[in-house]
């Protein structure tokens, strides 16, 4: 897959947040920021019309998964 470079901006708390998820993650900023967005697109589904938060792990109102 062909990547692009995409320009935001951070105020410096949300820097320090994203930094010390690096660390954690044992990632640099990019790999980070895509985890983010992965998780963002997984876990909000539209249901009844609305956007909702469904966790992988929670199941809908079919019983079934969210999972990724």
């Amino acid at each position: 897959m062909r990547k692009q470079v995409i320009s935001f901006r951070l105020s410096e708390e949300e820097l320090k947040v994203l930094d010390e998820a690096c660390l954690q993650f044992n990632e640099n900023r990019s790999q980070v920021v895509s985890r983010a967005i992965k998780s963002l697109l997984t876990e909000y589904v539209r249901q009844d019309g609305k956007l909702i938060r469904q966790p992988y792990w929670m199941p809908n109102m079919d019983g079934k998964f969210n999972a990724s």
